[in-house]
């Protein structure tokens, strides 16, 4: 989860090996690194994943809503399950990984579902703004160019809940 889909204090278990430690203490910590991944305290990793995955774009709703409406930014990525793309076959751990690591390269970025927004032809995506806004499409496309992105992983969008797929994208040729 991001840091703004978290709530109240959080707590640490002990585990070994996967196995909660006999005795293992339950510790209120106020920061702590995480040294990798820990198989979900109920239900599966793709149930977990898809879980986060909404609980993400839900958080970022509010923010996208007060920041980011009818302007243009750069859209990173676009993903959904049972795409095969860049050499992945993409379920819900590998675009929540994705979607976290353009996160932390992009702090500003957000999670949207493509089916809240009437700027999208298919509601079937989990897609990635950066959160850089710009005046004009081709400003934002400069931007993608900048940062290395290629005309498949970045193109110019924009937001909104009353504009249609008609000139909302812009794509680099």
């Amino acid at each position: 989860r991001t840091a703004d889909t978290v709530t109240g204090d959080l707590t640490t278990v002990a585990f070994n090996d996967g196995q909660n430690s006999a005795g293992a203490k339950t510790v209120a910590e106020s920061a702590f690194t995480a040294t990798g991944a820990a198989a979900p305290a109920s239900g599966d990793i793709d149930s977990a994943a898809q879980s986060a995955l909404v609980d993400i774009a839900a958080a970022d709703r509010a923010f996208i809503d007060a920041n980011l409406l009818n302007i243009w930014q750069p859209q990173l990525s676009s993903k959904r399950p049972g795409l095969y793309a860049d050499g992945i076959s993409w379920n819900y751990p590998e675009i929540v990984r994705e979607h976290l690591q353009l996160r932390q390269r992009y702090p500003g970025a957000r999670l949207v579902w493509s089916g809240d927004w009437p700027v999208y032809n298919d509601g079937t995506w989990w897609v990635t703004v950066s959160g850089v806004t710009f005046d004009s499409g081709p400003a934002a496309l400069d931007w993608c160019s900048s940062q290395g992105f290629d005309s498949d992983h970045c193109f110019a969008k924009i937001l909104s809940h009353t504009m249609g797929t008609s000139g909302t994208t812009l794509l680099r040729r």
